[in-house]
């Protein structure tokens, strides 16, 4: 059964950036475009392993700063030759100024 967790504040994070959060063992990547449109994602490049931290984003879409593998923050797929493989997405509220995320452990 999915749990919901409170990652953070909805003001920690600028808009049309992204910052990293630990929880519970996760290492989740919380990127927010404008206002309120926020996306939660596992932060690890699923081509390098590498962190997905300070990748570029650009119309629903992260770029992995190692090698510019693109992904849809809205599910996860990859575009591109590098990879095949899904990043994990996580569903996102926001309540009482919070960023809640949906996942099961």
């Amino acid at each position: 059964m999915p749990q919901y967790i409170r990652l953070i504040d909805l003001d920690k994070v600028p808009e049309n950036s992204n910052l990293s959060v630990k929880k519970d063992g996760m290492d989740i990547l919380v990127c927010r475009m404008e206002k309120e449109e926020v996306y939660a994602v596992e932060n690890q490049c699923s081509h390098a392993l590498s962190p997905l931290e300070g990748g570029r984003m650009k119309s629903h879409y992260l770029f992995c700063p190692l090698h510019g593998v693109k992904f849809s923050l809205q599910n996860g797929c990859p575009s591109g030759k590098l990879t095949k493989k899904n990043i994990r997405t996580f569903p996102v509220k926001i309540k009482n100024g919070s960023i809640i995320i949906s996942y099961e452990p």
